[in-house]
């Protein structure tokens, strides 16, 4: 009898596929976030519903994402670097579709017994300040808030530095609103409080048409409709149509369009009062209503769902293509990099009442005027933030992505 040589014996059996592990991890942690959902709501059959769907939305989004690479810290870049406007025009796109969604949703004030709410933020001192801050803190932090969740889906590891950045600095500006709330503000200027449902259309329309019509002439040396997005993936016309309608999706299930940030605000604050911090103090959660958000299983959140699905979407979405791989950058800068992005980016947020998604693109999409400047302003931030991107170790060579840095 032939002896048996183990090192062999083991080399013959099968590998395991690191994407199919993957893959299966993805779809796994899909179903226990479903699964946790609506253990932790307790069964009710309203609100375990509607958290359950939106874990099943949140991770299309983060599918969606991935898969057309549709970020925003590249975009901006693009277009302060190269006048590569490919990310533009396919805002102009979701933008336009998701405003013939939401607002006559909105001018309906409900559906199906959900109670709907759009975007509705004063432009301010510490609005000007915070968009300006978000956009450096993209450029420098390696992605914004959608391309950093569904960054670090894909595996990206120093994204979760610019996560924890986020956190935290979203923690700190909601400890002190009190001051940023005393600042001069205009008040808050919506479409649809402004004039009626017709008229908010036509104007949305009118100035959605002209935005894509300046991104135009600014980017008209540009030919590629896809700009310098990889073949890989999905066309980002693919994308904006995938997220308007899914956007559209959250503001029916949640009863408010999709936004990321304050779910960041909401686990560094539970964060600290789990240190004995006191947090209910701050005007922020002094708010009717708030208090119960720290009080409550952090899954009772709508925005903390999806962001947690988002991730899990994209490793699905990653893994799917044979495209999942963990990646840890060289060099302390860029690392040092990720976490003041991520801190510039969580502060900014706050003083915005949104991100990306919430400030600027679910606002332009409910007719908030905020969200156009926010977008202004933001790309004003982006351009001091492109500049100062080689001091972290990071290339300024533009992609449309939002974590290609």
């Amino acid at each position: 009898m032939a002896s048996l040589n183990l090192p062999e014996a083991f080399a013959r059996l099968p590998r395991l596929d690191s994407q199919k592990l993957a893959l299966a991890t993805g779809f796994l942690a899909l179903a226990a976030m479903a699964l946790a959902v609506w253990d932790v709501t307790g069964g009710t059959l309203a609100t375990s519903s509607r958290l359950t769907l939106l874990a099943f939305i949140g991770s299309g989004i983060g599918i969606v994402l991935h898969r057309a690479d549709f970020g925003f810290a590249g975009g901006f870049r693009a277009l302060v670097e190269h006048r590569d406007v490919s990310a533009f025009k396919a805002h102009a796109l979701m933008l336009l579709i998701l405003s013939l969604i939401a607002l006559p949703l909105l001018s309906m004030g409900e559906i199906f017994g959900q109670r709907l709410v759009g975007v509705v933020t004063p432009v301010g001192v510490s609005f000007v300040l915070g968009a300006l801050i978000f956009g450096i803190g993209m450029q420098i932090g390696g992605g914004c808030a959608s391309g950093t969740l569904y960054g670090l889906g894909s595996g990206d590891i120093r994204l979760g530095l610019t996560l924890a950045g986020f956190v935290a600095g979203s923690t700190l500006a909601a400890s002190q609103m009190d001051f940023w709330w005393s600042l001069p503000k205009t008040g808050a200027v919506t479409l649809l409080q402004s004039t009626s449902l017709v008229n908010a259309l036509a104007i949305q329309v009118g100035m959605i048409t002209l935005f894509w019509g300046i991104m135009h002439l600014v980017g008209r040396r540009c030919t590629d409709p896809n700009g310098l997005q990889s073949p890989q993936n999905w066309p980002l016309v693919w994308g904006a149509i995938g997220l308007a309608l899914l956007n559209g999706a959250v503001l029916i299930v949640s009863g408010q369009p999709w936004g990321e940030a304050p779910a960041m605000a909401l686990w560094g604050s539970k964060i600290v009062a789990w240190f004995g911090v006191d947090v209910l103090w701050w005007d922020y959660w002094a708010r009717p209503g708030f208090d119960r958000q720290i009080e409550q299983n952090v899954l009772f959140d709508s925005v903390s769902v999806l962001n947690i699905s988002i991730v899990i979407g994209a490793l699905i979405a990653a893994a799917a293509t044979g495209q999942f791989r963990f990646r840890a950058p060289p060099g302390l800068a860029v690392w040092v990099g990720a976490l003041l992005g991520g801190l510039m980016m969580g502060y900014g947020a706050r003083l915005t009442n949104g991100c990306n998604i919430g400030a600027y693109v679910s606002g332009v999409g409910t007719g908030a005027i905020s969200g156009w400047a926010w977008l202004a302003l933001a790309i004003a931030g982006s351009y001091a933030g492109v500049k100062l991107r080689p001091v972290f170790g990071l290339p300024r060579q533009a992609r449309t992505d939002g974590t290609g840095c």
